[in-house]
């Protein structure tokens, strides 16, 4: 869920750190990042965000590897997909 200029957003994405492959999901609101919820992630996988009212839950391969509450964004919006990394790729896309 993001606003027409993305300066309000969620964003889950998964991460590389000194623990391994993290998964997160951040919210901006006026041009400022918080992360909201972390969690142990794999690699490679079918990546599954779904934002429903107040509730985010980011999975893959069907098992939730992070999830959050949150109220600070309570409109509509659009989505999207950023892919970073010469290896990221995407096999297919759907929003509903």
């Amino acid at each position: 869920r993001s606003d027409a200029e993305a300066r309000t957003l969620y964003r889950a994405r998964v991460v590389r750190t000194v623990l391994g492959p993290r998964a997160q999901i951040h919210r901006r609101v006026d041009g400022r990042w918080t992360l909201l919820a972390t969690g142990r992630a794999p690699w490679h996988g079918t990546l599954r965000f779904d934002v429903v009212g107040s509730a985010q839950r980011l999975a893959l391969d069907g098992r939730i590897v992070a999830r959050s509450q949150d109220t600070a964004i309570f409109s509509g919006g659009s989505l999207g997909l950023e892919m970073l990394g010469r290896r990221s790729r995407a096999g297919e896309f759907r929003a509903a």
